[in-house]
Protein backbone atom coordinates (compact mmCIF):
# COMPACT_ATOMS: atom_id res chain seq x y z
CA UNK A 1 0.00 0.00 0.00
CA UNK A 2 0.84 3.48 -0.85
CA UNK A 3 2.07 5.81 2.20
CA UNK A 4 -0.17 9.53 2.01
CA UNK A 5 1.36 12.13 4.25
CA UNK A 6 -0.58 15.03 5.31
CA UNK A 7 0.95 17.59 7.32
CA UNK A 8 -1.28 20.02 9.93
CA UNK A 9 -4.27 17.66 9.95
CA UNK A 10 -6.75 19.53 11.03
CA UNK A 11 -10.45 20.21 10.44
CA UNK A 12 -9.31 19.14 6.58
CA UNK A 13 -6.82 17.26 6.61
CA UNK A 14 -8.60 14.94 8.78
CA UNK A 15 -11.57 14.61 5.37
CA UNK A 16 -8.79 13.86 3.19
CA UNK A 17 -7.09 11.25 5.24
CA UNK A 18 -10.63 9.60 6.01
CA UNK A 19 -11.14 9.65 2.38
CA UNK A 20 -7.52 8.17 1.27
CA UNK A 21 -7.46 5.30 3.74
CA UNK A 22 -8.93 2.81 1.43
CA UNK A 23 -6.13 3.27 -0.28
CA UNK A 24 -3.43 4.67 1.21
CA UNK A 25 -1.41 4.32 4.67
CA UNK A 26 -1.75 7.31 6.65
CA UNK A 27 1.22 9.06 8.04
CA UNK A 28 -0.18 12.58 9.83
CA UNK A 29 1.07 15.26 12.22
CA UNK A 30 -0.96 17.04 14.79
CA UNK A 31 -0.67 19.70 17.21
CA UNK A 32 -3.38 18.16 19.62
CA UNK A 33 -2.50 15.01 21.95
CA UNK A 34 -6.36 14.27 21.94
CA UNK A 35 -6.15 13.81 17.87
CA UNK A 36 -2.93 11.64 18.68
CA UNK A 37 -4.90 9.04 20.32
CA UNK A 38 -7.72 9.20 17.53
CA UNK A 39 -5.42 8.86 14.58
CA UNK A 40 -3.59 5.99 16.36
CA UNK A 41 -6.69 4.43 16.74
CA UNK A 42 -7.92 4.94 13.44
CA UNK A 43 -4.78 3.24 12.60
CA UNK A 44 -2.62 6.72 10.96
CA UNK A 45 0.70 7.07 12.01
CA UNK A 46 0.86 10.40 13.75
CA UNK A 47 3.45 12.73 14.90
CA UNK A 48 2.99 15.35 17.28
CA UNK A 49 4.43 18.39 16.27
CA UNK A 50 3.62 22.41 15.97
CA UNK A 51 6.01 23.59 13.44
CA UNK A 52 7.40 27.08 15.22
CA UNK A 53 6.52 31.06 14.20
CA UNK A 54 9.49 32.50 15.80
CA UNK A 55 12.36 30.25 15.83
CA UNK A 56 14.02 27.23 13.62
CA UNK A 57 13.04 23.66 13.98
CA UNK A 58 15.06 20.28 13.62
CA UNK A 59 12.20 17.90 13.67
CA UNK A 60 12.95 15.03 11.71
CA UNK A 61 11.57 14.45 8.08
CA UNK A 62 9.43 11.04 8.68
CA UNK A 63 7.43 11.58 6.13
CA UNK A 64 10.67 10.70 3.55
CA UNK A 65 9.62 7.51 2.06
CA UNK A 66 6.22 8.36 1.62
CA UNK A 67 4.84 8.48 -1.63
CA UNK A 68 2.26 11.76 -2.01
CA UNK A 69 2.40 14.24 0.61
CA UNK A 70 0.22 17.16 0.96
CA UNK A 71 0.13 20.16 3.16
CA UNK A 72 -2.60 21.37 4.88
CA UNK A 73 -1.53 23.84 7.36
CA UNK A 74 -3.32 27.49 6.63
CA UNK A 75 -2.01 30.66 5.97
CA UNK A 76 -3.99 33.26 5.52
CA UNK A 77 -3.76 37.18 4.84
CA UNK A 78 -4.58 38.46 8.00
CA UNK A 79 -1.29 36.53 9.49
CA UNK A 80 1.80 38.56 9.68
CA UNK A 81 4.13 37.59 7.09
CA UNK A 82 6.90 37.33 9.11
CA UNK A 83 4.95 34.62 11.16
CA UNK A 84 4.02 32.33 7.75
CA UNK A 85 7.57 32.50 6.39
CA UNK A 86 8.78 31.31 9.62
CA UNK A 87 6.65 28.49 9.83
CA UNK A 88 6.75 27.62 6.39
CA UNK A 89 10.82 27.33 6.29
CA UNK A 90 10.35 25.27 9.00
CA UNK A 91 7.92 22.71 7.15
CA UNK A 92 10.38 23.09 4.33
CA UNK A 93 12.88 21.80 6.59
CA UNK A 94 11.05 18.69 7.42
CA UNK A 95 10.24 18.08 4.06
CA UNK A 96 14.07 18.78 3.27
CA UNK A 97 14.80 17.12 -1.05
CA UNK A 98 11.07 15.77 -1.03
CA UNK A 99 10.89 14.97 -4.90
CA UNK A 100 7.75 13.28 -5.10
CA UNK A 101 3.91 14.36 -5.73
CA UNK A 102 3.24 17.54 -3.20
CA UNK A 103 0.35 19.47 -2.34
CA UNK A 104 0.02 22.70 -1.02
CA UNK A 105 -3.35 23.64 0.50
CA UNK A 106 -4.08 27.40 -0.26
CA UNK A 107 -6.90 30.10 -0.31
CA UNK A 108 -8.98 32.41 -2.96
CA UNK A 109 -8.30 34.72 -0.44
CA UNK A 110 -5.14 35.53 -2.62
CA UNK A 111 -7.42 37.13 -5.03
CA UNK A 112 -8.83 41.15 -4.13
CA UNK A 113 -12.38 41.41 -3.64
CA UNK A 114 -12.91 43.19 -7.38
CA UNK A 115 -16.21 42.39 -9.79
CA UNK A 116 -14.77 39.96 -12.03
CA UNK A 117 -14.45 36.25 -13.39
CA UNK A 118 -10.73 35.41 -11.99
CA UNK A 119 -8.78 32.66 -12.91
CA UNK A 120 -5.23 31.48 -11.86
CA UNK A 121 -3.75 33.73 -14.26
CA UNK A 122 -5.87 36.33 -15.40
CA UNK A 123 -4.72 38.85 -12.12
CA UNK A 124 -0.94 40.54 -11.96
CA UNK A 125 1.33 39.39 -9.24
CA UNK A 126 1.11 42.80 -7.33
CA UNK A 127 -2.76 42.69 -7.56
CA UNK A 128 -2.76 39.34 -5.29
CA UNK A 129 -2.65 38.89 -1.96
CA UNK A 130 1.22 38.80 -0.94
CA UNK A 131 0.69 37.41 2.73
CA UNK A 132 -0.69 34.63 0.90
CA UNK A 133 0.74 34.51 -2.44
CA UNK A 134 4.54 34.88 -1.37
CA UNK A 135 3.99 31.70 0.85
CA UNK A 136 2.89 29.94 -2.09
CA UNK A 137 5.76 31.55 -4.60
CA UNK A 138 8.26 30.22 -1.71
CA UNK A 139 7.33 26.46 -1.75
CA UNK A 140 6.80 26.63 -5.52
CA UNK A 141 10.52 28.09 -5.73
CA UNK A 142 11.81 25.42 -3.36
CA UNK A 143 9.71 22.58 -4.91
CA UNK A 144 8.91 23.26 -8.55
CA UNK A 145 6.89 20.22 -8.69
CA UNK A 146 4.62 21.05 -6.19
CA UNK A 147 0.67 21.10 -6.99
CA UNK A 148 -0.82 24.79 -5.39
CA UNK A 149 -4.81 24.26 -4.84
CA UNK A 150 -6.57 27.27 -4.08
CA UNK A 151 -9.70 26.73 -2.05
CA UNK A 152 -12.61 28.62 -1.51
CA UNK A 153 -14.39 28.88 1.84
CA UNK A 154 -14.31 25.44 3.26
CA UNK A 155 -17.81 23.95 3.51
CA UNK A 156 -19.92 20.52 4.62
CA UNK A 157 -21.38 18.49 7.31
CA UNK A 158 -21.17 20.85 10.03
CA UNK A 159 -19.70 23.91 7.90
CA UNK A 160 -22.39 25.52 5.77
CA UNK A 161 -22.78 29.09 5.45
CA UNK A 162 -26.24 30.16 7.30
CA UNK A 163 -24.77 28.73 10.62
CA UNK A 164 -22.21 31.87 10.88
CA UNK A 165 -25.57 34.13 10.08
CA UNK A 166 -28.24 32.61 12.59
CA UNK A 167 -28.15 35.92 15.04
CA UNK A 168 -26.09 37.93 12.68
CA UNK A 169 -26.50 40.72 9.90
CA UNK A 170 -25.33 39.72 6.62
CA UNK A 171 -22.83 42.58 5.37
CA UNK A 172 -22.82 43.04 1.76
CA UNK A 173 -25.83 40.23 0.83
CA UNK A 174 -25.49 40.72 -2.92
CA UNK A 175 -21.62 39.71 -2.95
CA UNK A 176 -21.15 36.34 -4.37
CA UNK A 177 -19.45 33.41 -2.40
CA UNK A 178 -16.49 31.18 -3.51
CA UNK A 179 -17.21 28.32 -1.45
CA UNK A 180 -15.99 24.51 -1.44
CA UNK A 181 -17.33 21.17 0.10
CA UNK A 182 -15.09 19.36 1.35
CA UNK A 183 -15.97 16.30 -0.07
CA UNK A 184 -15.10 17.83 -3.58
CA UNK A 185 -11.30 18.60 -2.29
CA UNK A 186 -11.51 14.95 -1.58
CA UNK A 187 -11.96 13.71 -4.52
CA UNK A 188 -9.97 16.37 -6.69
CA UNK A 189 -7.06 15.82 -4.69
CA UNK A 190 -7.27 12.00 -5.10
CA UNK A 191 -8.49 11.86 -9.01
CA UNK A 192 -4.81 14.30 -9.30
CA UNK A 193 -2.70 11.89 -7.63
CA UNK A 194 -3.99 9.05 -9.58
CA UNK A 195 -3.32 11.14 -12.84
CA UNK A 196 0.39 12.03 -11.36
CA UNK A 197 -0.46 15.59 -11.92
CA UNK A 198 2.54 17.70 -11.05
CA UNK A 199 3.97 21.67 -10.69
CA UNK A 200 0.24 22.81 -11.36
CA UNK A 201 -1.84 25.60 -9.54
CA UNK A 202 -5.82 24.87 -9.56
CA UNK A 203 -8.63 26.79 -8.07
CA UNK A 204 -10.71 24.24 -6.29
CA UNK A 205 -14.42 25.90 -5.99
CA UNK A 206 -18.00 24.87 -6.89
CA UNK A 207 -18.94 25.91 -10.25
CA UNK A 208 -21.86 27.91 -8.96
CA UNK A 209 -21.90 31.95 -7.32
CA UNK A 210 -25.00 32.50 -5.32
CA UNK A 211 -25.03 35.47 -3.25
CA UNK A 212 -24.71 35.59 0.42
CA UNK A 213 -28.23 36.11 0.67
CA UNK A 214 -29.15 33.58 -1.78
CA UNK A 215 -27.19 30.88 -0.08
CA UNK A 216 -28.69 31.92 3.29
CA UNK A 217 -32.29 32.06 2.11
CA UNK A 218 -32.10 28.17 0.84
CA UNK A 219 -30.27 27.37 3.44
CA UNK A 220 -33.08 28.57 6.13
CA UNK A 221 -35.81 28.49 4.50
CA UNK A 222 -35.95 26.58 1.64
CA UNK A 223 -36.37 29.13 -0.65
CA UNK A 224 -33.71 28.53 -3.63
CA UNK A 225 -34.92 31.25 -6.67
CA UNK A 226 -32.35 33.31 -7.74
CA UNK A 227 -32.65 36.49 -6.45
CA UNK A 228 -32.51 39.19 -9.80
CA UNK A 229 -30.47 42.05 -7.50
CA UNK A 230 -27.34 42.48 -9.09
CA UNK A 231 -24.31 40.22 -7.93
CA UNK A 232 -21.43 42.14 -6.74
CA UNK A 233 -17.25 41.00 -5.78
CA UNK A 234 -15.28 37.90 -7.23
CA UNK A 235 -16.34 35.00 -9.17
CA UNK A 236 -13.37 32.25 -9.00
CA UNK A 237 -13.63 29.77 -11.87
CA UNK A 238 -12.41 26.59 -11.85
CA UNK A 239 -12.79 25.69 -15.40
CA UNK A 240 -9.28 25.24 -15.57
CA UNK A 241 -9.47 21.87 -13.23
CA UNK A 242 -12.28 20.66 -14.82
CA UNK A 243 -10.91 20.84 -18.30
CA UNK A 244 -7.54 19.72 -17.33
CA UNK A 245 -8.96 16.30 -15.08
CA UNK A 246 -12.59 15.96 -16.61
CA UNK A 247 -13.96 16.86 -13.49
CA UNK A 248 -17.65 17.00 -12.39
CA UNK A 249 -18.21 18.46 -8.76
CA UNK A 250 -20.31 16.80 -6.78
CA UNK A 251 -22.03 19.74 -4.93
CA UNK A 252 -21.86 22.69 -7.81
CA UNK A 253 -23.84 24.84 -5.70
CA UNK A 254 -22.80 26.52 -2.58
CA UNK A 255 -26.53 27.32 -1.71
CA UNK A 256 -27.32 23.71 -1.41
CA UNK A 257 -24.17 22.26 0.57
Amino acid sequence: MRKLGIIGCGWLGEKIAKSASSEFEIFCTTTSKRKLNIFEKDNYHPSLIEFSDTKEDNYQNLFKNCDIIIITVPFSQRTALTILNQRFRNIINFLGDYKNQLFLCSSTGVYPQIDELISENSLSENQLNQNIFSIEKLMREIYPHINILRFGGLMGEDRFFSKYYQNKEIAEPNQSVNHTHFEDICKVILKLIKVKIKGELFNVVAPKHPSKLEVFKCQTQNDCEEITAQKTGKRVSSEKLIETINYKFIHPNPAKF
